[in-house]
């Protein structure tokens, strides 16, 4: 399960990208824009594929005999690996929102006053979306991308973790309790020029909620461990 809202709501974009440079960050060069909205199994899955030899004589596309696996590993012993529908409360309906809106929405202009104001309410009513309360306080290990908030001399250290790649810079921000606020351990950052990769974090998952610039999170995780995600080493 994906949590995607519309990717009408173009006008929470502005936010993110007026707040991507804060502290200083400088990231990469830009990855394909086939990457946004994929989840880290599906990025690796895709940059792995583009990574492949060409044989430049052959017409066909070189094939990729990956596969995702179904669970998530145990990076860390005694932390409990997370999926990203695990934030979710239990019974909550995730469409609920859009289904209620959808309406609505197919009568609006996109970019008008109207829509932007019906986006904006919308949005708000996803960040209150339930969490799961018994995750509370539980050592976690969970895979996702950043969108940076801190840095250090070129070292990220504060950051929101998000399931899909482009949240918050080339898309709408996730609802809260799909976004989990980071501060990482001492000498656990993650370099700009890295900041597009996935991760695995680490830590003590604390329900608190905390409004950022580029967006809003239910949950929290200090002096988090930071661990490449890699496919090919599950």
């Amino acid at each position: 399960m994906k949590i995607i809202l519309p990717l009408t709501l173009i006008l929470l974009c502005s936010a993110c990208n007026s707040s991507s440079n804060k502290g200083n960050i400088d990231v990469a060069d830009k990855p394909s824009k086939e990457l946004i909205g994929k989840t880290v199994d599906e990025y690796q899955e895709i940059v792995k594929e583009q990574d492949q030899p060409v044989d430049s004589t052959s017409t066909e596309k070189p094939k990729n005999t990956s596969t995702v696996p179904n669970k998530y590993p145990v990076v860390e012993k005694g932390f409990l690996p997370l999926k990203w529908e695990d934030l979710i409360a239990s019974g909550y309906d995730v469409d609920s929102i859009l289904k209620k809106y959808n309406p609505i929405i197919e009568n609006l202009e996109e970019g008008s006053d109207e829509a932007i104001k019906l986006y904006k309410k919308m949005q708000s009513e996803y960040d209150k979306a339930p969490v799961n309360e018994s995750l509370a306080n539980k050592k976690v290990s969970i895979p996702g991308f950043i969108a940076p908030l801190e840095q250090s001399n070129g070292v990220i250290t504060e950051f929101l973790l998000v399931p899909y790649f482009g949240a918050c810079i080339h898309q709408p921000a996730p609802p809260a309790n799909q976004t989990i606020h980071v501060k990482t351990a001492a000498k656990s950052g993650i370099r700009a020029e890295e900041s597009y990769d996935p991760i695995w974090v680490s830590g003590e998952l604390l329900i608190d909620k905390s409004t950022t610039d580029i967006g809003s999170a239910s949950y929290k995780i200090k002096e988090a461990k930071i661990k490449e995600y890699d496919i090919e080493n599950l």
